[in-house]
């Protein structure tokens, strides 16, 4: 949203261009499902499940933690589901992997998954899941921010196929908020504000952390190459502003590579210490002895 795009601009210093996608989506997206309760949640997935899925169409409903994902494949196995129609992914087997990854899914199918573990799911549907519809995405937790949100719900209407998805939150999942069910609104008008006040955080508090860290390994990475060095050389990337004795400079100028060998400070060895290589030729040198 547009606060993201600002702050990528002002931070980082660059543009942004907004690229449509290859093939137009067809996704339809449902209205919300928001609830106070546990047993209310698992209710509504079930009914969705059984009205919008059914024997038709396949799904995949997205959770927050393996322990919601385990409660919610018991609570739709105890309501009579197909047990053998009901896959998980997140815990880390390969069949889950399979099953997510390498076959269609077929009428009836379901797939629960960790919020991590669907994201950048591609999901396969078979033929006749694709003539009813396709797959329809259950986001069952409100997701802390749009991004978030919108991976969920494109794991479904992938490379113009057809697909739905929507979002069946419970409130007791949602941290310090004041709002009520009867008001999604208010949930999205809170967590933009939340996402706006985490990136004016990251932009005052984090970012010079993070900037004097990379300042820090800069330094760091400098010392290894004049530490380590085989030759016994501080090897230097770029043009020498200033020859500074027992060094070696790599640069490119004029679409060349220029290697400049400083042996000491005596005039004689830095008089015309340039050799050009061509960029794949080796240069071979005997390791200095340490002692």
């Amino acid at each position: 949203e547009k606060p993201h795009h600002d702050f990528q601009k002002n931070v980082y210093g660059v543009e942004l261009s907004v690229i449509p996608t290859f093939i137009e989506n067809d996704l339809s997206i449902f209205p919300p499902i928001v609830v106070d309760t546990k047993e209310q949640w698992y209710q509504e997935i079930r009914d969705v499940v059984k009205r919008t899925i059914g024997s038709s169409r396949a799904g995949l409903i997205v959770v927050e933690t393996i322990e919601e994902l385990e409660s919610l494949k018991a609570s739709l196995e105890n309501s009579g589901y197909d047990k053998s129609k009901i896959f998980v992914y997140g815990t880390g087997s390969g069949k889950e992997y399979d099953v997510a990854n390498k076959r269609e899914l077929e009428p009836g199918e379901i797939i629960i998954a960790t919020n991590m573990a669907g994201r950048g799911t591609d999901l396969k549907i078979s033929a006749e899941v694709k003539k009813n519809g396709g797959l329809h995405v259950i986001m069952a937790v409100f997701a802390g921010s749009i991004r978030v949100q919108d991976q969920g719900f494109e794991r479904a209407a992938r490379q113009g196929e057809p697909g739905s998805a929507q979002v069946i939150a419970n409130l007791e999942q949602i941290e310090q908020t004041v709002c009520s069910t009867q008001d999604i609104d208010c949930l999205i008008k809170e967590r933009n504000e939340n996402e706006i006040e985490k990136l004016e955080e990251y932009r005052l508090c984090k970012l010079p952390g993070f900037e004097i860290l990379d300042k820090l390994f800069d330094s760091f990475v400098d010392l290894v190459k004049e530490v380590d060095s085989p030759t016994g050389y501080k090897l230097i990337v770029g043009r020498p502003a200033q020859l500074e004795p027992k060094s070696i400079y790599l640069y490119q100028e004029e679409g060349r590579i220029w290697l400049k060998i400083v042996q000491d400070n005596t005039s004689e060895n830095i008089k015309d210490p340039i050799k050009e290589l061509a960029p794949l030729d080796i240069i071979e040198y005997d390791r200095p002895s340490r002692s």
